[in-house]
């Protein structure tokens, strides 16, 4: 409902606040890609502090990306995925 108010209204103020944008939906199917080469570079080799932490990062981002998959099934398999990888990791 207010995604259609704000894109009615898009074009009237020159200065939109940020906040006032529309979001586009979240690919589920660009998240599970990326999941998936995330998984592959995990399992690949041992890896330092610093390699688990920015996989950590990256992992924790696509959960929160994730949470916003339109389609129940698909975010919580998603969200189920990352969770595993999350484990994983420690």
């Amino acid at each position: 409902m207010i995604d259609g108010i704000l894109r009615q209204q898009a074009g009237t103020a020159s200065e939109a606040h940020p906040l006032a944008i529309v979001q586009e939906q979240v690919d589920g199917e660009a998240l599970a890609r990326q999941l998936e080469a995330l998984d592959k570079e995990i399992g690949a080799a041992k890896h330092s502090l610093s390699a688990l932490a920015r996989f950590h990062e990256r992992l924790t981002e696509l959960a929160d990306r994730a949470a916003w998959v339109p389609y129940g099934q698909s975010r919580a398999h998603l969200l189920d995925r990352t969770r595993g990888l999350l484990e994983r990791l420690g």
